[in-house]
């Protein structure tokens, strides 16, 4: 998939940041510490409300609900902010991200389906760890049916499947039918067509990026 347009109406976004030429955007811990304080931060001052996130090793996924025109700037602050740390920390000087931010506005249903299980999914597809023991994502309650952490809203993801704790199953239920769909990709099997909706594996086929 090429780049996204920045989208700045009301609703739902999925926003992805990503690290200039491949390089680490949390490089230890305390970076990914670090990330979520600021996430969190926006989310306090009432810049953002975030429904679901994922922090990889050079890129992160974010689900966030702002308000009309109100998504550029809580980004900025939040990768200005974050940039300042991570290279005050290591001396370093330059350029931190790839480019600004990329996001699509969730708008259709297939779309919200998809993403919800695209984001927990991550960690298997990059680092090789399970979506439901990796440490900075917010999936990992979300599939053991915790409770999230304080400054994490995931009632507009989980509403998208039915809400309440049967929500939270039938997402549950989503990632480990969309897991095997991919294993079965690997190995060049038929696809699942019974546990994955047409739209939802359309959307499937035609998203490529990380």
């Amino acid at each position: 998939m090429g780049r996204r347009t920045r989208d700045q109406e009301a609703g739902v976004h999925h926003v992805i940041t990503s690290a200039v030429a491949g390089n680490w955007l949390f490089a230890g811990t305390a970076d990914y510490e670090a990330r979520l304080a600021l996430i969190a931060d926006a989310v306090r001052d009432g810049r953002l409300a975030l429904n679901q996130f994922c922090l990889m090793g050079n890129h992160e996924h974010l689900l966030v609900s702002v308000e009309e025109g109100c998504l550029g700037a809580a980004m900025q602050w939040i990768n200005r902010s974050y940039a300042v740390l991570f290279n005050g920390s290591r001396g370093r000087r330059g350029r931190l991200y790839d480019g600004p931010y990329e996001s699509r506005c969730v708008r259709d249903e297939a779309y919200a389906l998809w993403v919800v299980t695209y984001i927990a999914l991550n960690p298997e597809a990059i680092a090789g760890v399970t979506a439901e023991t990796y440490r900075w994502s917010s999936c990992t309650a979300l599939l053991r049916l915790l409770k999230p952490p304080p400054f994490v809203d995931d009632a507009p993801i989980v509403a998208w499947y039915g809400g309440g704790q049967a929500g939270r199953r039938r997402i549950a239920d989503a990632v480990e039918a969309a897991r095997q769909w991919k294993l079965q990709r690997l190995r060049g099997d038929v696809l699942l067509s019974n546990l994955v909706p047409d739209e939802v594996r359309q959307h499937a086929l035609n998203e490529e990026t990380p």
